[in-house]
């Protein structure tokens, strides 16, 4: 059997040594149609640091991708949002405007026909991304907020009200839109029972 390899002279450097192929008599010799076979081993570095794996770098990286996904769903699901609902009383009886409405006064008398307005209820909480939150407000009437996703300092979010008639929960209205983060939606509900006061539901999130 006759064999051959070639080899690479050793120096001070890193290098990468070529294959050694060995030529290898598959069947006896003198055998008709015989020819060798030749087996080359992979090369083999004389020093430094391996070369890693193609196929294992790539399962890295998927991985990698995979947990960075995952981090980003988890923090979107755990985002949280501050919200608020009020209940006001709108009223031609007197010019009264509670203190906590005063930087809102503006913009109530311009969407409205009434003159006085008071604070008769507030609630507010924290709630995540697609989960409402419900309040109370006068009488028979209550209100919900969800919202939905924040973007550069605006606020996508649903306002819907409902109201108690024979022991059914009525919907006034149901709407979906995007504000600036803590700015109030402003929305007439209807008269306050045992009163001709009008019942405005603000609602916010941020």
């Amino acid at each position: 059997m006759r064999a051959s390899t070639s080899l690479s002279a050793h120096s001070s450097t890193t290098r990468t040594s070529q294959p050694a192929c060995i030529e290898l008599e598959s069947v006896p010799h003198g055998f008709r149609g015989a020819s060798p076979s030749r087996r080359c081993e992979e090369p083999r570095r004389t020093g430094g640091t391996p070369v890693p794996h193609m196929g294992l770098t790539r399962i890295h990286i998927a991985v990698l991708m995979v947990s960075a996904f995952a981090s980003q769903a988890a923090l979107a699901q755990a985002e949280k949002f501050d919200v608020r609902i009020w209940a006001i009383r709108a009223t031609n009886k007197n010019t009264e405007i509670s203190p906590e409405l005063k930087s809102i006064a503006k913009e109530l008398k311009a969407r409205t026909k009434f003159t006085g307005f008071k604070l008769e209820k507030k609630s507010s909480g924290k709630v995540e991304a697609g989960k409402p939150f419900t309040a109370k407000l006068v009488g028979d009437y209550s209100g919900s907020i969800t919202p939905i996703k924040r973007t550069k300092g605006r606020v996508k979010m649903k306002v819907a009200a409902t109201r108690k008639v024979e022991n059914k929960d009525k919907q006034l209205f149901k709407t979906t839109l995007t504000v600036d983060a803590g700015k109030f939606q402003l929305t007439a509900l209807g008269k306050i029972p045992g009163s001709d006061d009008q019942l405005i539901m603000a609602a916010s999130a941020k």
